[in-house]
């Protein structure tokens, strides 16, 4: 049995988000889905090591403590989900660490050496 690990802080925000979005919500059902997703959240997070282990490299979809499928690609695995369960929200965290260097994000360029040079000549 897996043992109970402290929520990193990344997911104790992201409950804290969806507990933000309670008042929101106008039905018992739609309050169930956001329980459940809640859940798998949390469920990933006591599981991550087993998750690892048996979906290695691939994107899980739960519901509440269970898991009910997954997939390499996202959006195959959202259509095939969305399309048994219907619209509404499922946890569907990627199951290992990213291989590679991060993406780029926008944003300034930092100066290359020569500019760097000729910046502190004029200065």
């Amino acid at each position: 049995m897996a043992t109970k690990r402290e929520l990193s802080a990344g997911t104790r925000c992201l409950l804290e988000y969806t507990r933000s979005l309670r008042p929101l919500l106008r039905t018992d059902e739609e309050r169930h889905w956001l329980e459940e997703y809640e859940d798998s959240v949390v469920f990933f997070r006591e599981h991550f090591t087993s998750m690892v282990r048996d979906h290695a490299g691939k994107y899980v979809a739960l519901l509440g403590a269970m898991v009910v499928d997954s997939d390499e690609d996202e959006l195959a695995l959202a259509k095939r989900v969305h399309d048994k369960f219907g619209d509404r929200p499922i946890c569907m965290p990627f199951a290992g660490t990213r291989a590679g260097p991060p993406k780029r994000m926008g944003g300034p360029r930092p100066p290359r050496d020569g500019l760097r040079q000729a910046h502190r000549a004029e200065g």
